[in-house]
């Protein structure tokens, strides 16, 4: 099922359950990671949690998701990954998977 087009398609399904729906979400913090899974099993939808850029790389390349959250930075200081640079690896992986890049309060 792919949750952007089916919601695009007829906006009133925003706020229905899409039961079969994998996303995959990609960030390290565990607070931003609770939101989103309790949000996503309210509408029926299956989570699938990478917590840096390897382990969303494994994902995307094992499975197909219909959609991924991606968060802006991952990891420390010291081993900073870019959320849009994990975002065009994913796109060469998976081209047709819509991408929705997130932002914490400490972004700027």
């Amino acid at each position: 099922m792919n949750v952007s087009r089916s919601i695009a398609d007829n906006p009133s399904r925003a706020g229905q359950r899409h039961d079969n729906a994998t996303v995959l979400i990609v960030d390290d913090e565990p607070e931003s990671i609770r939101l989103m899974l309790e949000t996503l099993a309210r509408r029926g939808i299956s989570p699938q949690v990478a917590c840096d850029r390897r382990a969303a790389i494994e994902l995307t390349d094992r499975n197909r998701c219909d959609l991924a959250f991606i968060s802006m930075r991952l990891g420390d200081a010291a081993e900073q990954c870019s959320g849009l640079d994990l975002a065009d690896e994913i796109r060469r992986l998976a081209p047709e998977m819509p991408i929705i890049i997130t932002a914490d309060a400490q972004c700027r």
